[in-house]
């Protein structure tokens, strides 16, 4: 908010108002640089200034806490290869077992059928403490706010 209130008082007293960009309404242009400088959660991304929203940290542990075994905040942060892996590599490695089982080793023990569910909390669990952490970025390389 007081971003919003110091980018209003600037453009009003701005003297040379003819070379002020509006950088999106998410920022101020800094004459001397030619460039924006955004408020906090906004970057810019190539020559669109001021345009890409961070993700939030909050909003992903939340997101990886209640939808983490199907990859739900690595969709929310833009890693969508890592959200389909954390939903396929526990499912595809489930079908595996049950296939070698039901051909080559039917004397498996059946408690090898939860391999598969103790990788998919093993990923939820690493998840979790990576954002906490401040590890995790999204998908554009940007640190979560």
């Amino acid at each position: 908010m007081n971003n919003v209130i110091l980018l209003s008082l600037l453009l009003f007293l701005c003297v040379h108002c003819d070379e002020v960009q509006t950088c999106n309404n998410k920022g101020i242009y800094d004459i001397k640089t030619h460039q924006c400088i955004c408020i906090d959660e906004y970057e810019t991304i190539g020559d669109m200034q001021c345009i890409y929203q961070k993700r939030s940290k909050m909003i992903a542990v939340l997101m990886s806490f209640f939808g983490g075994f199907l990859g739900a905040e690595q969709f929310y942060l833009g890693n969508t290869f890592k959200g389909f892996a954390k939903i396929f590599v526990p499912i595809i490695l489930l079908i595996s077992i049950m296939y070698c089982k039901m051909n080559f080793m039917k004397d498996l023990p059946n408690y090898y059928l939860l391999l598969p569910l103790g990788i998919a909390i093993l990923f939820w669990i690493i998840d979790i403490v990576l954002i906490v952490s401040g590890v995790t970025k999204d998908g554009k390389g940007f640190e979560l706010i």
